[in-house]
């Protein structure tokens, strides 16, 4: 299957690091609303950097909504609770952060890395009362194989030998994780100590659903897990 027919085969699709520089539009993709978040240039010389575009099909354009986000490389979408027959709405957010050394960080005041994240989702919480949210894109973090820690409730099971974390925090087996990519790094603790603030779960690779844990970028220089689909806990027990 081509690119072009997979992403024609669903109905919401997330596209990061696009280099576009101007709203995105295509007859390939008349079928479908193109929201857009556009690619800055870091240097006089350089080529453009970043940028966002998710597309919804066109018969779904009366339940989705595009929220102002404040934030560079993200759009926030509002997708009503009528698409999924939902209690509430989900706030979806698709974004895209710089790797941790990019010139990037020396020229946004958006904040540095998975602060930009934290900052999106504390500004929704505000503004947006009683909804679900969910977060994708490509956003640098290498987590390795952990999840998030939850405090375990009294008739929940902790066990003081094989867990690494204290009594009363830790990962339940239905959020354990594997993946292909087994390194972590600062963006990725900072993902993950993000999780444990807003209650979420990241999909990547969970055992008990038999989700892949792949890579998500290869090159010549090697391959890693930067790429993620992340939910609220609350969403992930009604999907799920």
């Amino acid at each position: 299957m081509s690119l072009i027919n997979f992403i024609k085969s669903h109905d919401i699709i997330c596209l990061t690091e696009t280099h576009i520089a101007t709203d995105f539009k295509s007859d390939l993709f008349k079928d479908f609303i193109c929201f857009t978040a556009v690619a800055k240039k870091l240097s006089y010389h350089g080529r453009m950097s970043g940028g966002v575009v998710v597309l919804v099909h066109t018969k779904w354009k009366q339940l989705v909504e595009r929220l102002p986000c404040s934030i560079e490389n993200c759009i926030v979408l509002k997708i009503s609770k009528e698409l999924f027959g939902l209690d509430k709405p989900i706030l979806m957010i698709n974004m895209y952060l710089p790797p941790y050394d990019s010139d990037y960080y020396k020229v946004t005041l958006n904040g540095y890395g998975i602060e930009q994240v934290d900052e999106c989702i504390m500004d929704l919480m505000n503004d947006q009362e009683n909804c679900y949210f969910m977060l994708c894109g490509d956003l640098n973090a290498r987590t390795g194989q952990r999840n998030s820690q939850f405090i375990l409730q009294d008739d929940d099971y902790w066990d003081p030998v094989t867990s690494t974390h204290d009594e009363g925090a830790a990962t339940p087996p239905e959020f354990e994780r594997s993946s292909q990519d087994s390194s972590e790094n600062a963006f990725g603790r900072q993902l993950l100590e993000l999780c444990e603030m807003h209650d979420c779960i990241i999909l990547n690779g969970l055992k008990q659903r038999n989700f892949d844990g792949n890579y998500t970028f290869v090159s010549q220089s090697g391959a890693s897990v930067v790429d993620y689909f992340l939910v609220s806990k609350d969403l992930y027990y009604i999907i799920f």
